[in-house]
């Protein structure tokens, strides 16, 4: 049910089969080439798959260890899962069609593993990158007409190389700390800031404060002046013995 049969009439295509009965010439006038269409494939790159399907990253692997964007080495495996799209494409535009998707995809997980920092590939950026590595793959064998179809990459572990992992695991630690310091830091920052600026705001209104009695008093005190200044004017000298009397 999944099969498309590939006839060739003395080495030329000429037809595809759907699913059931049919007739045919014999070889070697015509052969047909079953191809099974609705079977998902799997390519394993930088790791081996023991016979139970559990999977283990190989210690040692020239194709899983690769060079990120902040110059790190790092073993990077991975699964891509294909299917055939176009049986006649897939048979007859190239040769090997599995290793054209391993060493596309590969190309594709280098280039972008080479744009980015190891502390992004392992967090942030896995699923980005999977993404990248998926689109970039289809493209470049749509533009090989290799007839299939990449239907995910799943990145299976980013990890340092053995020899390093040590340090690797240290500078990631102190990456981590300094992390948590910043955010202390900045917690402290969102705690102290607020603060200030009110204990700033409450002494600029006991100034404003301040400001508006000591005006009014000087106001007051101008106006008694004026007052007095007037009637000091008016009978200077009963104005001047009253202030006298009273100040004494």
């Amino acid at each position: 049910a999944h099969e498309q049969g590939i006839v060739q009439r003395f080495g030329a295509y000429v037809d595809t089969l759907a699913p059931g009965f049919h007739l045919r010439f014999p070889p070697p006038i015509e052969t047909v080439t079953r191809v099974n269409i609705g079977e998902q494939r799997q390519i394993n790159i930088g790791f081996t798959a023991r016979g139970d399907g559990d999977r283990s990253v190989a210690t040692v692997s020239r194709d899983s260890m690769m060079l990120t964007g902040d110059e790190n080495i790092m073993h990077v495996a991975f699964t891509v899962q294909w299917q055939v799209k176009n049986a006649v494409e897939f048979l007859f535009q190239v040769e090997d069609v599995e290793n054209t998707v391993k060493a596309v995809s590969e190309s594709a997980m280098r280039e972008f593993v080479g744009q980015m920092p190891v502390d992004q590939i392992m967090t942030v950026n896995r699923g980005k990158i999977e993404q990248l590595v998926r689109e970039t793959t289809q493209r470049v064998l749509d533009a090989y007409h290799a007839g299939v179809s990449i239907i995910s990459v799943s990145l299976q572990t980013t990890q340092a190389p053995q020899e390093v992992i040590d340090a690797f695991n240290d500078v990631q630690a102190a990456s981590a700390d300094r992390d948590r310091k910043i955010n202390e830091a900045q917690k402290y920052t969102n705690t102290i800031v607020p603060r200030a600026r009110g204990e700033a705001a409450k002494i600029e209104q006991d100034a404003a404060a301040y400001k508006e009695q000591a005006v009014t008093l000087a106001k007051g005190e101008a106006q008694r002046f004026l007052s007095i200044f007037e009637q000091y004017r008016a009978a200077p000298q009963v104005t001047r013995e009253r202030m006298y009397v009273e100040t004494m």
